[in-house]
């Protein structure tokens, strides 16, 4: 007769077996510690009444604080302006990238001079390349207007960080700032195209278009929805680029959700108001990601 036996539990076997989930464990705790806590507390804070004058035993007021802020045309210009500053910030720094990319791609002499003046931009922080910006844009002694008044181009210097197209402004530099990003990830990208596949798309006869269409972009076409979907969340939630230099104005104009959650908070002391526009601000990067994530098929499987 044979007896059945226990298996002895083995620390070691138990180890090797789950070490790979053991590891991902801290990492975890620290993405629900700095990602998911803080998300929950802002979506309860924006259903309450709470401000800095009632901290304690804050009231729970469900969709108010949502129904009043879309009653202010403060909110919907802010709303606008954060999807014009989206769109058109992360639309030109993917052109501009792609096509610094490819002519970097291409050249044959210089790439590593070019490299190092392309990323340039990138490496500055914020608050510098905001104030050198104001610095060329000053409607006093700014190199910029010295330059465009001697080219005939204005006939006065102008204040741009006072027009109503201040936002247009800043979203200049914004480009400027973001192409670096763009062109070290898509060079990269072109570094994995073999070259057999260009090799034949020219035996087959087809032009620059066409190799555009049927090589390149489909290659690369992984890679262009990650950097999509990183440069809008950054850019949508960017707050020091416009703070630093037009605060917002004039009136409120050029403002975005990022800037009026700040003066929500601060200036007003409502937080559960600014908690609220956090939260619009959530669901509007959660629908651009989930569009990005369907049109690349960001994390899905290879294309055939």
């Amino acid at each position: 007769m044979v007896k059945n036996r226990q298996k002895k539990f083995s620390l070691g076997q138990y180890l090797d077996k789950n070490l790979g989930y053991i590891f991902l464990i801290p990492g975890i705790l620290c993405l629900l510690l700095l990602v998911a806590f803080p998300v929950l507390v802002t979506i309860w804070q924006s259903m309450t009444n709470l401000t800095f004058l009632r901290k304690s035993n804050p009231k729970f007021v469900g969709l108010e604080n949502f129904r009043y802020l879309f009653k202010q045309q403060e909110t919907l210009v802010g709303l606008k302006n954060s999807i014009i500053w989206t769109v058109l910030s992360v639309s030109l720094q993917l052109f501009l990238g792609f096509l610094f990319a490819q002519l970097l791609h291409r050249i044959t002499r210089g790439k590593g001079f070019f490299r190092t003046a392309l990323i340039i931009p990138w490496t500055f922080p914020a608050i510098v390349m905001a104030y050198t910006w104001r610095w060329m844009l000053d409607p006093a002694y700014g190199i910029i207007n010295q330059l465009l008044y001697n080219l005939g181009i204005i006939k006065q210097y102008t204040a741009w960080f006072s027009l109503k197209g201040s936002l247009f402004v800043a979203i200049i530099m914004n480009v400027w700032f973001g192409v670096p990003f763009m062109v070290m990830a898509i060079y990269a990208g072109f570094k994995t195209i073999p070259d057999e596949y260009y090799e034949v798309a020219k035996i087959e006869g087809t032009n620059y278009f066409q190799e555009l269409k049927y090589v390149t972009i489909p290659c690369l076409k992984r890679i262009i929805g990650i950097i999509l979907v990183l440069r809008t969340i950054w850019v949508f939630n960017n707050f020091d680029f416009i703070y630093l230099t037009t605060a917002g104005g004039p009136g409120y104009m050029s403002q975005t959700l990022p800037i009026y959650s700040y003066k929500m908070m601060w200036k007003n002391t409502h937080t559960a108001r600014a908690s609220a526009i956090s939260v619009i601000l959530l669901i509007f990067v959660a629908i651009f990601v989930v569009l990005y994530f369907k049109l690349f098929r960001v994390g899905g499987e290879a294309d055939e």
